[in-house]
């Protein structure tokens, strides 16, 4: 079957062409993604993703090369899905690293997900700390804590320097810190 008969068919919407894309570019598509994802399910989805944008490209598209246009479609395709993949990735080192700075604040170990009344009272004691804060402090803190912005994006956010969103960050937690310990000292105190 010769490219200008399949266009023909995606521009009649023949479902048929949706058996035959995969025949006769399956090969060559999954030779191009496999390159890139290095992973046989996301080149199976990149693949699924390919034949169906070609479904809904054309028409209007009216490719002079098919091969080349689907080509172009899972290359394009599995560099999109490598990106929001290390995307994910870098997320979760960002709420990693958060994590261990609040860990740093809050420290000796404890276990937040075990005791609803423990978070009511860590939530009280932060609550108070941010309310000393100035608006621009309390900000950075927040987009850095709650919302799991990387430092970059709360410099963005804030607008700026990169520098200036560390140093902030590191003297909240110091004085986040005292202020965890000091009610630390005042609860052992009420309760001897």
């Amino acid at each position: 079957m010769k490219e200008l008969e399949i266009v023909e068919q995606l521009f009649d919407r023949e479902e048929a062409v949706l058996e035959t894309l995969p025949r006769l570019y399956g090969k060559l598509c999954s030779h191009i993604a496999y390159h890139i994802l290095k992973d046989t399910q996301d080149v199976e989805e990149c693949l699924n993703d390919t034949w169906y944008q070609a479904w809904e490209s054309i028409p209007p598209n009216r490719p002079a090369s098919l091969k080349a246009y689907l080509a172009k479609l899972a290359r394009n395709n599995a560099l999109n899905m490598t990106k929001a993949k290390n995307a994910q990735k870098r997320q979760v080192q960002i709420m990693a690293q958060s994590l261990d700075e609040i860990d740093e604040i809050i420290g000796d170990g404890r276990d937040f997900s075990e005791s609803s009344v423990n978070n009511l009272y860590i939530s009280q004691i932060l609550n108070r700390f941010l309310d000393t804060l100035p608006t621009s402090e309390r900000i950075v803190f927040v987009r850095r804590y709650f919302y799991m912005d990387s430092i970059s994006e709360t410099a963005d956010f804030c607008g700026l320097s990169e520098g200036h969103v560390k140093v902030m960050l590191h003297r909240m937690r110091k004085k986040c810190r005292k202020a965890f310990e000091q009610e630390e000292k005042k609860k052992e105190r009420q309760g001897s």
